[in-house]
């Protein structure tokens, strides 16, 4: 009755042309028996789950046969617990989309004990001072959490090194595991790793905060990253070093490698490439075209010298259709106007708020005052 009823309600309503195309299936493989045919292969047969994947979840298909094996020791259709699943999961606030990505990421989760497993899961979030919403954030981004034990003990742990709760919904969207990472095989030997590897107490917080997959990464792999960052020479003392060790932390050494590559072949000598890393460490998150794209403009038709570019880094991090250009056409338009605005007023513009850059053109538009009458 359960298989007969989901089928008849996704074919009926979701899927209006399942029916028919069934039925033409049907239809041609008895044409070929009748016709003396040899015996049509016999199809593998459908698990039950497929069916409520695809009317309940909005799997599609391909999606609700890849999942079902996962239910493959279930002999006997039994809908009560995935159907108590779902309908926790939308009391709590999660949407179809939600609940799709999350029976997609755990499978498992529809024959859990909604009442048993579940519920105090959840009431132990909101506990922890989570917000109903904020509640179905956290299931959305990772539903593991709700098998973990000790949910509480374990936000109690990263609100004291992170801050807020809104600093943990922070946190999570850059790494969806921080709430089910093991904390004393894990978690703990990761900052242990980095206090010893000179990182201050009081910079930890803002550097998990920015990268909390060091936490939990290869212990040989942060320790070689700490290395690159010190052979800038920024200490992990200094407010650089945060913004270095998170910048190299997105390549390989060939990457890295590459990116240092890319920087000299625009003039600058190694010793030189590591003065501007140390300066804007950000540069090295820059991609190739926006590096060619900036530095041309600057060198070419700017006129900028390459010391001068080195001296300030910055430069190379602003945008060019929304900064750079638009300010440059601006001050070559009032120049052509005879009013003095060259290479040096746009190198020191460049570094202006928008409202300082208005300011500015007034001062220099403006005629000067005659206070004698």
């Amino acid at each position: 009755m359960w298989l007969a009823s989901q089928r008849a309600s996704c074919c009926g309503h979701l899927f209006p042309s399942f029916r028919c195309h069934f039925l033409l299936r049907l239809s041609f493989s008895s044409c070929s028996a009748g016709r003396g045919g040899a015996p049509p292969a016999t199809a593998e047969p459908i698990h039950f789950m497929v069916d409520y994947l695809r009317c309940s979840c909005g799997f599609t298909e391909t999606e609700a046969r890849t999942a079902s094996k996962y239910y493959a020791h279930l002999k006997a259709p039994q809908n009560e617990r995935p159907d108590a699943v779902l309908r926790l999961l939308r009391q709590v606030g999660l949407g179809d989309a939600d609940i799709k990505r999350v029976v997609k990421n755990r499978p498992l989760l529809l024959l859990a004990d909604a009442k048993r497993t579940l519920e105090p899961k959840i009431r132990a979030l909101q506990a922890a001072g989570f917000s109903v919403p904020e509640v179905a954030q956290v299931i959305s981004m990772n539903p593991n959490i709700l098998f973990c034990r000790n949910v509480v003990t374990r936000i109690e742990f990263w609100r004291k090194l992170l801050g807020t709760n809104q600093d943990i919904l922070k946190t999570i969207r850059k790494d969806c595991r921080l709430l089910t990472h093991n904390l004393d095989k894990k978690v703990a030997h990761g900052l242990s790793l980095l206090l010893s590897l000179g990182i201050p107490d009081h910079k930890m917080r803002s550097l998990v905060r920015e990268r909390p997959r060091l936490v939990s990464a290869n212990p040989d792999k942060v320790r070689a990253f700490v290395e690159q960052v010190k052979s800038l020479g920024i200490s992990p003392g200094t407010g650089k070093f945060k913004e270095a060790l998170c910048s190299i932390c997105n390549f390989t050494r060939c990457s890295l490698d590459a990116k240092f590559k890319l920087l000299q072949s625009f003039g600058w000598t190694e010793a030189g490439v590591h003065s501007v890393v140390w300066k804007l460490p950000a540069i090295l998150r820059y991609s190739p075209k926006k590096l060619r794209e900036v530095m041309y403009f600057l060198l070419h038709e700017v006129g900028c010298d390459l010391s001068y570019i080195a001296r300030n880094p910055a430069l190379v991090g602003y945008s060019m259709e929304k900064r750079l250009k638009p300010r440059f056409h601006v001050l070559q338009s009032l120049k052509a106007e005879g009013i003095p605005a060259g290479r040096n007023d746009f190198i020191n513009t460049s570094f202006h708020t928008r409202i300082g850059f208005l300011n500015y053109l007034k001062l220099i538009m403006l005629p000067p005052r005659n206070d004698k009458i």
